[in-house]
């Protein structure tokens, strides 16, 4: 089963950072991408994969964020099944 999962890697709290995408598919293949989405690391929920839900984070931003999460994750899945 392939599954994907978003991340973010951090050595400073005070600064945007990417977020990652892992894909894995059985125990042998990882994939890494690295987004082109920034966050702060003191607004993500490391659980849902998605910014904080008492962050203050603007709605149309959180919807937008959501939406294009879902589609990268989608367009990686797609290109590890060609």
């Amino acid at each position: 089963m392939t599954t994907v999962k978003a991340f973010i890697r951090t050595g400073r709290k005070d600064k945007e950072v990417n977020v990652r995408f892992r894909l894995s598919d059985g125990r042998d293949v990882q994939l890494f991408h690295k987004s082109e989405f920034m966050v702060l690391p003191t607004l993500w929920d490391a659980k849902n994969e998605q910014y904080k839900a008492k962050s203050l984070v603007k709605l149309e931003e959180r919807t937008l964020f959501n939406a294009s999460k879902r589609k990268e994750e989608a367009d990686f899945i797609s290109v590890w099944w060609r």
